[in-house]
Order: C-alpha cells, then sequence, then structure tokens
C-alpha cells in the first residue's frame, strides 16, 4: 500500500504516514491497531521470523478507535522473567533505577521498547507473546523457519 492508502485505511494523517517511514518509529497504538486489524504477527513485523500471520492471532475488525494497549499485561509478562530477582537486581541488570522497576510493577509507568528488545534477546521469548500473550512464549527453531505465509 501506498502511504496515502495506509492513511486512508487507517484513519491517520497523510503526514504522520510518512514520518513513520522517515523515523522508522510508529507509535506503539498504531503498531498493535495494525497487528491486530490485520492479524500480523508481532515477531514478523519487528524482526522478520515466523509466519506473517500468526496461527493463534484472529484478524479483528477495523475499528474507528485504536485497541486498548495493555500496559499492565506487558509489564506483568515482562516482570515474569525475571522472577525470583528483587527489584535492585533487576535494575542493575536492566540499567534502571529500582524505582523504575517499581513503576513498572505498579503500573504507573509501561517498560520501554529498549528493554523489551533486552528481554526478548536475553530470555529468547516471542514478541507475540511479550506484547499479546499469545503462545507460544518461547523461540525455536521450527517458529523461525516457518515460511512465509
Amino acid at each position: 500500500m501506498s502511504s496515502q492508502e495506509i492513511a486512508l485505511r487507517y484513519g491517520v494523517f497523510h503526514e504522520a504516514v510518512l514520518n513513520w517511514m522517515k523515523r522508522e518509529t510508529p507509535p506503539w497504538r498504531t503498531l498493535k491497531y495494525l497487528c491486530d486489524s490485520e492479524g500480523v504477527s508481532w515477531d514478523w513485523l519487528l524482526e522478520g521470523i515466523g509466519p506473517i500471520y500468526h496461527p493463534g492471532k484472529k484478524k479483528k475488525k477495523h475499528r474507528d478507535k485504536k485497541p486498548n494497549f495493555s500496559t499492565i499485561r506487558i509489564n506483568h509478562r515482562f516482570l515474569t522473567l525475571f522472577s525470583g530477582l528483587k527489584y535492585t537486581e533487576i535494575a542493575a541488570e536492566l540499567g534502571v533505577t529500582s524505582s523504575s522497576v517499581s513503576e513498572w510493577k505498579r503500573n504507573k509507568r509501561r517498560v520501554s521498547w529498549k528493554r523489551l528488545e533486552y528481554a526478548v534477546d536475553k530470555f529468547n521469548v516471542r514478541w507475540d507473546w511479550l506484547i499479546d500473550g499469545i503462545e507460544p512464549k518461547y523461540r525455536d527453531s521450527e517458529w523461525e523457519k516457518s515460511p512465509p505465509q
């Protein structure tokens, strides 16, 4: 699709689409909306691995508003990866303050993109699990070698 078609289809300004393309950083909520409405896998979108369409992800009808982005669930799944560690230990590993970890735990703030990427790489978890809770949780060679659909 052209940037104009993307803007019309998803109800955003054409200039916004051009900015995303230029910066290569669309907003999280926009990515969530695109993934949900098209049934696209986060792993494929962000890293080009696995099938384009996740078999456990159902394509949702377009809505007038963007979906709720579950900070609570993302933070929770992220923090479960560090179970057994104290806030100070998690903070030291991630290069953040203990108060940041506490804010994530209390859902006062969303875990940053950079920290989520770190978790995906370190724990070999899938983006689809981390963001949407769709199993399987971990990557494996079969998943990554799946032919695009």
